[in-house]
C-alpha cells in the first residue's frame, strides 16, 4: 500500500476503493474469526494473520484495537491446538510445518516493529516450531519430504530465530555449524510426531537416518508409518516420494501409497489408518522407547492398523479408494539401530496369524542398483562416490528385485520429478510370523565386505546376528516380546553372559583391543567377573578393556547400580558421563572417551 500510495495513477477513487476493501476485508475476517471458534489449520491462522495486519498497519479504523485483540488470541489458541509439545505442527508435514510458524511468526514481528505487545508466552511457544526446524533439518539444513512436503532448506528461518531469542544454537544452525554454538543432542526423538533423527555428526560428511514412527497426521498424510529415509556425505540414499501435485493423477495417487515408502506391504495391500477415528490428532507423548549413546541409537515403532486394497478413482487430491475388508490380524514393528558412526540395521518383525506375502520395500535414489545372486545384498550404482549396501540377513525362502520404471502398478519411480529409481524388493511367503533384518551401510567407492550369521537360533523369542564389516565385529540380539526374564546370551564374539535387558549390542574394533556393550531396558548383568543390577530399568554402555570396566548412562537422571561382583557397592551413574567403578568408590573421566 505504502509502495503506490502516492503514485499518480492511484487516484482518490482509487484510494477510496481500496480502503474500503481493506475495511469490508477486516470485517469479514474479524466475523469468521468469532462466529467459528472450532475451526483450525493453517487457514484460519492465515486468515488470523491478515485480521491482525490490518489492526496494526490501519490503526485509524475504529475497530483497529478489536482486530488485533482477536487476531492474536486466535492465534495463541492455535499454537496450543497446531503445535504439539516437541515443537511439531500437527499436519506432521515439514513444508506445512514452514508455512504454519511463518503465519504465527510474521505477525508478531510486525507487532514488535509497532510496539504492539505479544500475549504473554506467545514467542516462547513459538520458539519450539523453530527447534523442530533445528532438530530435524540434515547437515546441510534441509528437511525431509515427509508426507505432502518437499525438500526444503529451512537455515533462513534458523535465522530469524537467531535474530529474535540470540540463541547459539539457532546461529549454528542457520550457518550450518560455522558460527554458534553446536545443538545440544546430535540425535533426537520427537515424542510427540513419532520421528526419529539418527546423525552421528552434524558436518556434511556424516549420516543421518530419518525414521517415522509416529501418528498419521492431521492433513496432507501419507500411509507411510515406519518409513526410513537416509541422508549421508550430501547426497539422500533413501528416498521418499514426497509432494506431488493435487490432482486427479495415478502420480498423485502412488505418491500417497505405502508401495512408494520405505515400509512393508502384505499381500498386496497397504496401510490404511487415515479413516480411524482419532487417529489423525494424539493427545499424549508416545511411548516408543528412545535412547541414544555414543556407541548406538535405538528406536522402534509397530503398525497395528491393517492393510487393505488400495484402487486408483479419479477424485481431486487424493485420487484412491480403499476397498474390501481390511486384513487386522498382521502387525509390523520396525526396530532400529545405529551402529555410530558408520551404519543402520532395520529389523522387521511380524507378528499375527495366517499364510502371507510380505514386501519390503526400499527405495535407492541412483541410477541402477545392482543384486548380488549369492547373498541376494544390493548395492546402488549412483554416479557419484557416495553409495549404499543392502545387506539383507533373514535370507532362508527370500526373493529380491529391483523395480525401475514401472508403470503399471507404478513403482520405482521419484514421481515429482517423473525420474526412475530403482525400487528394492524383498519378499517372501510364509505363515506369520516372519522377520525381514537389513544392514544398511552407506559407504565411499569401494563396496565393502559384509558378512554375517546367525546366533541363539535355538530361543525362538530372540533375534540375533554376528556381523562382521571392515571395522569391526558386531552381535546384536533383540528380545521379540516384553517378557522381562532374565537369559543367558552367548555372543560368540566375547564370553556368554545372563542380563534380562531387551535389546543387547556388543561392538569389537578391530583396531583395539576393547568390548563395547549397549543395552536397551536392562536391571540385571551376570558373568564370571561381574555382575550388577540397576533399581530401575534403564540404558547403559559398558567398556570393557585391560580388567577395566566404564560405564556411561545415557538417561537424564541418575541411575543407581548396585555391584555383587567383584565387589559389593552401590554407586550412582551420573547423567551422560563416563565413569570408572572401583571398590575405592566412582570417579568421572575428565574427558569422554572416543570409541572409534
Amino acid at each position: 500500500y505504502n509502495y503506490f500510495l502516492f503514485s499518480p495513477s492511484f487516484t482518490p477513487d482509487a484510494h477510496l476503493s481500496f480502503v474500503k476493501g481493506v475495511i469490508e476485508h477486516g470485517q469479514r475476517l474479524n466475523m469468521i474469526t468469532i462466529d467459528y471458534p472450532e475451526r483450525s489449520g493453517n487457514w484460519i491462522t492465515m486468515e488470523c494473520n491478515g485480521l491482525g495486519t490490518i489492526g496494526i498497519l490501519f490503526p485509524e479504523l475504529k475497530k483497529a484495537e478489536e482486530y488485533r485483540k482477536v487476531a492474536f488470541e486466535r492465534l495463541n489458541r492455535e499454537l496450543d491446538k497446531q503445535v504439539y509439545p516437541d515443537g511439531a505442527e500437527v499436519e506432521l508435514t515439514p513444508s506445512y510445518h514452514q508455512v504454519s510458524r511463518s503465519n504465527f511468526m510474521e505477525l508478531a514481528k510486525l507487532a514488535q516493529m509497532n510496539k504492539i505487545a505479544l500475549p504473554e508466552g506467545y514467542l516462547d511457544k513459538l520458539k519450539k516450531m523453530y527447534m523442530f526446524n533445528l532438530y530435524l533439518m540434515d547437515p546441510t539444513g534441509v528437511v525431509p519430504p515427509f508426507n505432502d512436503a518437499d525438500p526444503e532448506k529451512i537455515t533462513s528461518s534458523l535465522k530469524e530465530a537467531y535474530e529474535i531469542w540470540k540463541d547459539e544454537e539457532f546461529l549454528f544452525g542457520s550457518t550450518l555449524g560455522k558460527e554458534g554454538k553446536k545443538p545440544e543432542y546430535d540425535s533426537y526423538f520427537f515424542n510427540w510426531a513419532g520421528y526419529y533423527v539418527m546423525r552421528n555428526g552434524w558436518n556434511y560428511s556424516d549420516n543421518c537416518l530419518y525414521f517415522d514412527a509416529g501418528p498419521v497426521g492431521y492433513g496432507h498424510q501419507h500411509e507411510d508409518m515406519l518409513n526410513l529415509y537416509l541422508y549421508s556425505r550430501g547426497k539422500i540414499l533413501l528416498t521418499d516420494p514426497g509432494a506431488y501435485i493435487y490432482d486427479k493423477s495415478k502420480w498423485r495417487k502412488y505418491a500417497l501409497s505405502t508401495p512408494a515408502h520405505n515400509t512393508i506391504i502384505v499381500d498386496g495391500k497397504e496401510q490404511h489408518r487415515g479413516d480411524i477415528p482419532g487417529s489423525r490428532l494424539i493427545k499424549e507423548p508416545l511411548k516408543n522407547p528412545w535412547v541414544s549413546t555414543p556407541l548406538f541409537d535405538y528406536g522402534k515403532g509397530t503398525y497395528s492398523s491393517g492393510y487393505q486394497e488400495n484402487r486408483y478413482v479419479a477424485t481431486q487430491f487424493q485420487p484412491n479408494e480403499y476397498i474390501g475388508e481390511k486384513d487386522t490380524s498382521i502387525s509390523h514393528t520396525r526396530h532400529v539401530i545405529f551402529l555410530k558412526p558408520w551404519y543402520y540395521i532395520a529389523v522387521d518383525l511380524i507378528e499375527g496369524k495366517g499364510l502371507h506375502t510380505y514386501e519390503a520395500h526400499f527405495h535407492l535414489d541412483a541410477p541402477d542398483a545392482k543384486i548380488n545372486k549369492t547373498t541376494l545384498a544390493v548395492t546402488s550404482q549412483r554416479i557419484d562416490s557416495v553409495q549404499l549396501a543392502l545387506f539383507t540377513m533373514d535370507v532362508e525362502n527370500l526373493k529380491v528385485k529391483i523395480v525401475k520404471g514401472q508403470k503399471e502398478p507404478i513403482l520405482g519411480w521419484l514421481p515429482s520429478e517423473k525420474r526412475p529409481i530403482p525400487t528394492v524388493v524383498y519378499s517372501i511367503k510364509k505363515e506369520a510370523p516372519a522377520t525381514f533384518s537389513t544392514f544398511i551401510y552407506p559407504y565411499l567407492v569401494k563396496e565393502p565386505a559384509v558378512n554375517y550369521r546367525k546366533i541363539m537360533e535355538d530361543n525362538k523369542n530372540l533375534w540375533g546376528e554376528n556381523i562382521n564389516t571392515p571395522y569391526e565385529s558386531v552381535s546384536l540380539i533383540i528380545r521379540r516380546n516384553g517378557e522381562k526374564t532374565k537369559l543367558k546370551i552367548e555372543p560368540v564374539i566375547v564370553p556368554s553372559f545372563s542380563t534380562d535387558a531387551d535389546i543387547i549390542l556388543i561392538r569389537k574394533p578391530k583396531d583395539k583391543k576393547v568390548d563395547y556393550f549397549g543395552f536397551y531396558n536392562i536391571s540385571d548383568y551376570k558373568e564370571g567377573n561381574l555382575a550388577f543390577n540397576l533399581t530401575s530399568s534403564s540404558s547403559l554402555v559398558m567398556v570393557k578393556s585391560n580388567n577395566r570396566v566404564l560405564f556411561y548412562n545415557p538417561q537424564d537422571d541418575g541411575v543407581e547400580i548396585n555391584f555383587s561382583i567383584p565387589f559389593e557397592k552401590k554407586f550412582i551413574l551420573p547423567s551422560r558421563k563416563w565413569v570408572d567403578c572401583t571398590s575405592s568408590g566412582i570417579n568421572e573421566l575428565k574427558e569422554p572417551i572416543t570409541l572409534f
